[in-house]
């Protein structure tokens, strides 16, 4: 079950590359090996590693988390916490129905969105159910600059959250294990993007508490790019 998890959430598979010399080395899951030549990696699904006290995968941990970033996800959780396609966030608007697609695991996948809009800021939040399922919702809020963030939710808990800015990765790319204050803040995998490039530190934990996904980004990386599935959430327009 670890394992599916981390696969649907991070778009990773385990594998190992063999050195010149022979010797088994880790790398970054589901990245051609020819373009690691700046990422060191220290542990994946195959070859975990006990997780140091310094890097405990809760929100509360300041040296994985600002205090702005926690707020941000709090307020982001209460926000959304109960809102459907029927009924969006508490001060906007419904304006209608969208057609749009997204990229999700190497298919392009066809949602109808309910749109609201905030009166004051002009902000726009869609909202779409996934797999006919109406306990799993996904949202997608956009400010006019094209600053915002996505974010899962099952059963009112956070699962997934990004963040933009003027349209591109910006921030916090983050999965947890269903979180919905005051129980389970533990994160699933964590990192962060400038500019739309992944970069530093990408972390990934297991149930236990493990860490099953260490690499460090030597430089800013095209993540979406180059990993095999997509696991970005957001949408775009469509003709379909």
């Amino acid at each position: 079950m670890i394992r599916i998890v981390m696969l649907l959430v991070l778009g990773l598979a385990p594998s190992i590359a063999q050195s010149g010399g022979g010797k088994p080395s880790l790398v970054f899951p589901f990245l051609p090996v020819d373009v690691q030549t700046n990422i060191s990696v220290a542990a994946d699904l195959d070859h975990p590693k006990i997780c140091p006290a310094e890097l405990t995968n809760v929100l509360s941990n300041t040296n994985l988390f600002s205090e702005q970033e926690r707020l941000r996800l709090l307020a982001v959780i209460k926000k959304y916490q109960n809102v459907t396609t029927n009924a969006g966030p508490a001060g906007t608007e419904f304006i209608g129905l969208a057609k749009r697609e997204r990229d999700w695991k190497n298919t392009k996948q066809p949602l109808i969105v309910a749109c609201f809009k905030e009166p004051e800021s002009k902000a726009t939040c869609e909202i779409a159910t996934l797999f006919g399922k109406d306990h799993y919702i996904q949202i997608q809020f956009r400010e006019l600059n094209g600053d915002g963030y996505n974010a899962s939710f099952i059963d009112g808990k956070l699962m997934q959250f990004q963040e933009y800015k003027a349209g591109q990765l910006e921030g916090l790319y983050l999965a947890m294990k269903g979180f919905a204050p005051p129980k389970h803040e533990t994160c699933a995998t964590l990192a962060r993007f400038r500019n739309g490039k992944l970069v530093g530190r990408f972390l990934g934990w297991a149930n236990n508490g493990d860490i099953t996904c260490d690499a460090e980004f030597a430089e800013p990386f095209d993540f979406l790019k180059f990993q095999v599935i997509k696991t970005d959430l957001a949408w775009r327009s469509s003709a379909y």
